[in-house]
This record gives structure tokens, sequence and C-alpha cells, in this order.
């Protein structure tokens, strides 16, 4: 993938006075950004190591528990698409994307596709809204 301008703003910095900045998480909230908050445990073996984050982090909503072992698949899955990387978007991959969330659009409550810039957001949504319209109502 090409370089990306992703820590990138199109305001002035001097939307905001930068001693009042506690973290760049709290800047891209303070712009809008909202967060989505994980609700389970994955990053650790031991509840005890965990139970911190979930008070101090995750409002004490996030499920403490000892080594997770509920999921039968993997939660990450990774595609080497032999797509081209042009015009800040790879419309091979938007493809495979769009057709994945179909496939899986049953089997899942909720589906979060990420990009890694608004051009290829825009394609997958643009193929979104012009050939998939199951998964339009969705979005």
């Amino acid at each position: 993938m090409q370089p990306t301008s992703w820590f990138s703003t199109r305001s002035d910095i001097e939307d905001i006075e930068l001693g009042n900045i506690e973290s760049i998480l709290n800047y891209a909230v303070y712009k809008g950004i909202y967060s989505i908050l994980l609700d389970k445990n994955y990053r650790s073996n031991f509840a005890s190591l965990m139970t911190f984050s979930s008070k101090h982090f995750y409002n004490s909503k996030l499920d403490v528990i000892d080594k997770l072992t509920t999921f039968d698949e993997e939660p990450i899955e990774v595609y080497d698409i032999n797509g081209e990387w042009k015009n800040k978007s790879n419309l091979e991959e938007a493809k495979l994307v769009v057709e994945l969330a179909q496939a899986n659009l049953s089997k899942y409550n909720k589906i979060i596709i990420l990009t890694f810039n608004r051009p290829q957001r825009e394609l997958i949504e643009n193929i979104i809204f012009n050939k998939y319209l199951e998964l339009e109502k969705s979005y």
C-alpha cells in the first residue's frame, strides 16, 4: 500500500489549544471521531491483568475472563489481493471486502469495515449502494 497522510487533518491546528491536549485520542474525540469499546478480553490469558483495563479504560464493561476460548474461528482474516493501488484506493480489495461482508451478513449481528483512507471508504460505499442493496439496508 502506498504511504498515506493518515494523521493529517483538513482543519487548522489552531482549532484547539495544543496545551489542553492530553493525548492523540483526546484530540480525535474533540474532532468528532467516536470510539467503539471492546466487550471481550482478547489480549491476556489472565483475568487479573485485564481487570485494571476493564475498570479504567472500558468503564468496567469489558468481560474479563481467563484465556478467551469462545471463538471457533480466527477473529481476523488476511487476504492477499492482486489489486492495484490507484488514486488512493484499490478496486479489487474493495470488491472483496464487500463480497465478504455480503457472504457473512447473516452470520453476524454487526459487521464493521475499516479503511485506511477516505477514498477507499467511499469506493466501498459506492459498491454497496450500487450493487448490494441488502448491505445498504444494514449500513
